[in-house]
């Protein structure tokens, strides 16, 4: 079996993911994103918006926003509790990813590292 190299969610480096080294998986943020993945023949193996509603709050430090909150460019029109349900969830949405999956690495970079820090 291949190993497993997981892709967040952007668009440009993916036009040229095409291997037989190993198996690129994806995860979208959001519906539409899930799509345009689908489309391009790419196995998107989780959707975070599709799934929000699903998703347990797992718990977290309570200092842990006074790190993040300031630097959340994308979640700061939310109060702070929702913010805090969005960051549990993320925490168990990306655990079911790493725990079902195991990817021997994860392929980032600086503007992702937002929504899953």
């Amino acid at each position: 079996m291949k190993q497993k190299v997981l892709f967040l969610d952007r668009s440009y480096i993916f036009e040229y993911i095409k291997t037989d080294l190993f198996e690129p998986i994806f995860v979208a943020l959001t519906k539409e994103r899930r799509e345009y993945f689908e489309k391009k023949g790419y196995n998107v193996i989780g959707c975070f918006e599709e799934q929000f509603d699903e998703l347990n709050e797992a718990s977290f430090d309570n200092d842990y926003l006074i790190h993040s909150y300031v630097s959340d460019r994308f979640l700061n029109c939310y109060d702070i509790k929702m913010r805090e349900t969005i960051l549990g969830k993320s925490i168990t949405f990306w655990r079911n990813i790493l725990d079902e999956y195991k990817p021997k690495c994860i392929v980032n970079e600086i503007c992702t590292m937002d929504w899953v820090e």
